[in-house]
């Protein structure tokens, strides 16, 4: 299974209940919807980084109790968080692991920069200077010119087209 696959299948596998989770507690289901599509760009940026997590279904609710941790923390209001995850290590693969690792890595990279490409200008520039360099939402508000809050709706709206894309490409790859 090439990572592409394997990415997009663990995302779909939790994807509706991590939704669920974050519509438990937080007060708006806007925020529950960004919540989680924040945490699927987060796990596809790290796949993208530093490889597959050894668990990755663990990693991914890691993922998910820290955004919630953060946006309760950020002042919005929120229901009462559930007891801290354990900390989760990804393992580190072995270099054979890591060397077939990469040519799949390169494979998935090419798929959404592909699904990335047809993105309006700032959906796309917001999309990559968020998860493939790293910038805070102010700082793609500043290099863009447009309000913070914009970021925040152009990252939403992108990371839902190329989760989309990425959907259609796995239909398009497991059809070969």
């Amino acid at each position: 299974m090439q990572p592409i696959d394997r990415v997009t299948a663990i995302v779909q596998k939790n994807y509706k209940s991590i939704l669920a989770y974050f519509l438990r507690h937080t007060h708006r289901d806007r925020d529950a919807e960004e919540l989680a599509e924040d945490v699927v760009g987060d796990f596809f940026a790290h796949c993208i980084s530093s490889g597959i997590p050894a668990d990755p279904d663990a990693y991914l609710w890691q993922c998910a109790h820290n955004r919630l941790s953060d946006h309760c923390s950020a002042g919005s209001r929120c229901q009462p968080l559930p007891d801290a995850v354990v900390e989760i290590e990804a393992g580190e693969p072995s270099p054979v692991a890591r060397a077939e690792f990469n040519e799949e890595l390169a494979l998935l990279l090419r798929a959404i920069e592909a699904a990335s490409r047809d993105l309006p200008f700032n959906q796309r520039a917001s999309f990559q200077m968020r998860y493939f360099f790293g910038y805070q939402h102010k700082d793609i508000a500043q290099k863009l010119g447009i309000p913070v809050n914009q970021v925040g709706q152009c990252l939403a709206r992108a990371k839902r087209a190329v989760l989309a894309q990425l959907c259609h490409y796995r239909q398009h790859v497991a059809s070969r």
